[in-house]
């Protein structure tokens, strides 16, 4: 795994290997202690959801507005999403400062966005995009 640390502070973007060969392939989506050593917090799951969109879907806003709040991995297994973070931390030097990380069936990228509040959105970009936010 390699993680990119994407402009945000907490906000870091997975980059899982993926293991080829003529059955198909094989990756590891999420690695507890491999996460939590690069970004020096443990990562507990609590909860595990899919999501189906059509295109043009808005997922919503969702916010946590009060710390600790939740940690997210997010990653489309299905079609693609584009999974959208807002730093709304009032004081932060990024206060206001938004990524639109672009996620799909091939590449398998997984963003994390730690425990403060920002808020997201998520937008189905093909039929059927399906996403496990974690």
């Amino acid at each position: 795994m390699k993680f990119e640390e994407l402009g945000i502070e907490g906000v870091h973007l997975v980059r899982p290997q993926v293991f080829d060969d003529p059955r198909g392939a094989f990756l590891e989506l999420f690695v507890g202690h491999r996460l939590s050593a690069h970004t020096g917090r443990p990562m507990d799951v609590a909860q595990v959801n899919c999501s189906v969109s059509t295109r043009g879907t808005i997922r919503g806003i969702h916010l946590t507005a009060a710390p600790p709040g939740e940690a997210k991995y997010v990653t489309c297994v299905s079609g693609s999403i584009i999974d959208v973070v807002v730093d709304v931390r009032v004081g932060s030097p990024t206060y206001g400062a938004s990524l639109a990380i672009p996620l799909d069936d091939t590449q398998h990228h997984a963003p994390v966005h730690r425990r403060r509040p920002r808020a997201r959105i998520r937008r189905g970009q093909r039929h059927r995009g399906r996403h496990l936010p974690v």
